[in-house]
Parts: structure tokens; sequence; C-alpha cells
């Protein structure tokens, strides 16, 4: 019974761990999304709504 305990405390921690590192990949990747899209308002004199709807390259 002991066993199986540590088993379930050991696999619930490595799934913490595989979703706090995935959700901070998550969060990197939405970080850089941002800073395009607000580098490409300033730069562009295009609206908002313009350069949302635009296909990403």
């Amino acid at each position: 019974m002991k066993k199986i305990m540590i088993g379930l405390i050991a696999a619930f921690f490595f799934i913490g761990i595989y979703f706090y590192v995935t959700g901070q990949r998550a969060s990197v990747l939405e970080k850089e999304l941002a800073t395009d899209i607000f580098h490409e308002i300033q730069i562009s004199q295009k609206p908002l709504e313009d350069i949302l709807h635009q296909d990403m390259t």
C-alpha cells in the first residue's frame, strides 16, 4: 500500500511539472505573438482589424 501511494505521489508530481513546463512555453509564444502584433501596429498605418485578419506567415 505504501509503494502505491509513493507511486501516485510521484506520478502527480511529474504530471504537474509537465503541465507547468508546457504552460510556460505557451506563455512565451503568446508574448512573442503579442509583441509582433504590437510592432506591426506601430509600423503600419493599417487599422488593427485588418492586421489581425491577415494571414500569418
